[in-house]
């Protein structure tokens, strides 16, 4: 039931994603910066 909700209101699903995205990039730089130094 949530699921379908988020689907069909697009302006939170793309806020959930965008969310989503930033937290994903967030966490590769942070491994990047562990790997490198």
């Amino acid at each position: 039931m949530a699921l379908i909700i988020l689907i069909t209101s697009t302006p939170v699903l793309d806020i959930f994603v965008r969310l989503l995205v930033l937290s994903i990039n967030k966490y590769l730089f942070k491994n990047r910066e562990n790997l490198y130094w």
